[in-house]
């Protein structure tokens, strides 16, 4: 990410690995990456790169953009 390479966080195979989500892998990477000097700038770039760079076609890619900009945006209201 530092040299401008797209990080991405995806669910692999739920099914497989008997999973509901994937919040544990964004904070594990969040964590990973930055430690105790991750900021969260770095992990709204994991969360934005995983839906810019998935395999949804791009009117849905585009709608869960705006979605996830609304929502991060409610998140940071008066805390950034």
């Amino acid at each position: 990410m530092s040299e401008g390479h797209p990080l991405v966080i995806s669910s692999d195979n739920p099914s497989l690995f008997v999973t509901t989500g994937i919040c544990y892998n964004f904070y594990q990477a969040f964590a990973g990456i930055g430690g105790l000097k991750a900021k969260l700038g770095t992990l709204k770039e994991l969360a934005v790169n995983s839906i810019r760079y998935s395999s949804l076609p791009t009117p849905p890619k585009d709608a869960a953009l705006v979605m996830w900009q609304n929502k991060w945006d409610t998140f940071t209201a008066g805390n950034v």
